[in-house]
């Protein structure tokens, strides 16, 4: 499971450049596995000032099952 856990976030790491993906890293992803399923989870916070000291906060969730 370790070796499954360093490959996958390095793929991510090496796509997301590619892709110019800059709201989310590897370190936000969550690997685990359920039964000969492979589960990738995200949760994170986007922040979007509007004005003065009033932001919007927007929480994300998503998982895929491989």
């Amino acid at each position: 499971m370790r070796r499954l856990a360093e490959q996958h976030p390095k793929a991510f790491d090496q796509r997301s450049l590619v892709d110019d993906i800059s709201t989310i890293k590897s370190s936000d992803l969550e690997i685990t596995k359920e039964g000969n399923d492979i589960v990738i989870s995200a949760a994170y916070r986007k922040e979007i000032p509007l004005f003065g000291n009033i932001s919007l906060h927007i929480d994300f969730a998503a998982s895929s099952t491989y």
